[in-house]
C-alpha cells in the first residue's frame, strides 16, 4: 500500500511540530508556508517544504494540493488566512482536511465550511495538563468526552508484586486497565490476577470522578 501523502499548511510551533512527527512515522509530507525563514528552517526535515501563499488557490493548484489524501491546515493565528486556506482546500476536493482553531467560534466557522476535523491544541494541552495536577504519577490524559477519558499511570513502588485485583481495579472500582507498558512490550487487556511490575506504566479508562479519586 503507498504511503498517504500529506500537506501540512502553516509550519509555526504547531504546524512544524505535527509535519515533524508525521515524518517520523513515515509519512511523505509537503510543508507549506509563506514565512521563507520557517521554510528554510525545515528543508531538511520534511519530504518537501515549500514557500507559498496559502490563501492563494492558484498557487496550492500549482503544487497539485488535490491530489494529497491529507491537508492539514495549521493557521490559527490569523483567523481570516485559516477560514480561506480551509475553503480553498475543500474546494479543490481534497479528501480529508483537518484544521487547526484558535476558540470555539473559530472551530465552528470552520466546520460550517466543511472541514472534516477541527482540533483545539491549546485546548487540549490545557485539559492534559491539568489533569497531570491530580498527581506527579499522573503522565498523561486524553479526553474521551466529557467527564471520561484515558489516563497514563506510572504506578507507584507500593502496586509492584500486588496484583490488579487487590489494588482495587475493575468493574466495582469504575475505572478499567486497558493495558501495560512493561519495558519495551505491552499487556493487552491485563487479567484481574495480572501483577504489576517494577517500572510498569498503566493506562486507565473510566469517568474523571473515579480517577481523581486513584491514591496513588
Amino acid at each position: 500500500m503507498p504511503k498517504q501523502q500529506i500537506a501540512v499548511i502553516g509550519l509555526g510551533r504547531f504546524g512544524s511540530s505535527a509535519a515533524m512527527q508525521l515524518v517520523r512515522l513515515g509519512y511523505d509530507v509537503l510543508g507549506v508556508d509563506r514565512n521563507e525563514d520557517l521554510v528554510e528552517n525545515l528543508s531538511d526535515e520534511l519530504t518537501h517544504v515549500v514557500r507559498a501563499d496559502t490563501s492563494n488557490e492558484g498557487a496550492l493548484e500549482e503544487l497539485g494540493i488535490r491530489n494529497f489524501d491529507v491537508v492539514v491546515v495549521g493557521i490559527s493565528s490569523e483567523v481570516q488566512s485559516s477560514i480561506v486556506t480551509t475553503l480553498i482546500h475543500k474546494h479543490l476536493n481534497v479528501p480529508y482536511v483537518i484544521a487547526k482553531a484558535r476558540d470555539e467560534l473559530h472551530g465552528e466557522i470552520l466546520d460550517r465550511i466543511g472541514a472534516d476535523k477541527v482540533i483545539y491544541p491549546e485546548r487540549e494541552a490545557g485539559l492534559r495538563i491539568s489533569h497531570t495536577f491530580i498527581s506527579r504519577e499522573l503522565l498523561d490524559y486524553v479526553e474521551v468526552v466529557p467527564g471520561y477519558g484515558v489516563s497514563k499511570i506510572r504506578v507507584p513502588d507500593r502496586f509492584v508484586g500486588r496484583s490488579l485485583q487487590v489494588l482495587g481495579f475493575g468493574e466495582d472500582s469504575g475505572l478499567r486497565i486497558l493495558m501495560i507498558g512493561r519495558g519495551d512490550s505491552v499487556v493487552h487487556d491485563p487479567q484481574p490476577g495480572e501483577r504489576i511490575q517494577d517500572g510498569d506504566v498503566l493506562m486507565v479508562v473510566g469517568e474523571d470522578r473515579y480517577l481523581s479519586e486513584m491514591e496513588l
